[in-house]
C-alpha cells in the first residue's frame, strides 16, 4: 500500500457535473476548453463544495519550430478527436475515423488545441489556467515530434511557470 492516499478526483466537463461533485470529490480533473467556460466550470465546483480542493487540467497542445508544422501535427493526430462522444462511439474501423476525418478543417481542430510556433503564446495560455487555480496541468503534446517538445517545454516554458 503506498504510504498516502490517492486522492479520488471526480471528472467534469460540464458546470453541473462540477457542482454536483464538488461536496464528495477530493479535487477536480478536467480538460482544457475557453477560459470564460473554465472559469464557470470552476466557479460551480467551488460553489458545490469543492473550495479549498485541488484543480487538475488536461491540456491539448501542438508546438513545433515552424507554424506550419504545428498546425499539420494537430491537423494530422487530432482531427478525429473534436467530434462528441456519441459520434466516435460508434465508429468501429480506421475507415470510419479517416472518413470523418475528411470534414474536419484546421479551424475546427484550433479549437480544441492550442497549435503556435511561439512558445511565449503557449506559456501565456498555460499562465491563463494556473491564474484560474489549476494546481496540477497535465501537458498533453498531440503531435509526433514528442522529443521536441519535451526538450522545448522543459527548457523553455516549465521554468516560466
Amino acid at each position: 500500500m503506498p504510504t498516502q492516499r490517492a486522492l479520488i478526483l471526480g471528472a467534469a466537463v460540464t458546470k453541473e457535473t462540477a457542482a454536483w461533485m464538488g461536496d464528495w470529490a477530493e479535487g477536480l480533473l478536467t480538460v482544457h476548453k475557453p477560459i470564460e467556460e473554465l472559469q464557470q466550470l470552476v466557479d460551480a465546483f467551488r460553489k458545490g463544495g469543492g473550495e479549498g480542493k485541488p484543480l487538475y487540467l488536461e491540456v491539448q497542445l501542438s508546438y513545433a519550430e515552424t507554424e506550419e508544422q504545428a498546425i499539420d501535427n494537430a491537423y494530422d493526430q487530432w482531427r478525429t478527436n473534436i467530434f462528441q462522444g456519441k459520434v466516435l462511439g460508434d465508429l468501429w474501423k480506421v475507415e470510419h475515423f479517416d472518413a470523418i476525418g475528411e470534414f474536419v478543417k484546421v479551424e475546427d481542430v484550433k479549437e480544441s488545441v492550442h497549435i503556435s510556433a511561439n512558445i511565449q503564446q503557449h506559456i501565456d495560455w498555460l499562465k491563463q489556467y494556473v491564474d484560474l487555480g489549476f494546481e496540477k496541468i497535465i501537458l498533453h503534446s498531440v503531435g509526433r515530434n514528442q522529443e521536441e517538445f519535451l526538450n522545448m517545454f522543459g527548457e523553455k516554458v516549465l521554468p516560466k511557470l
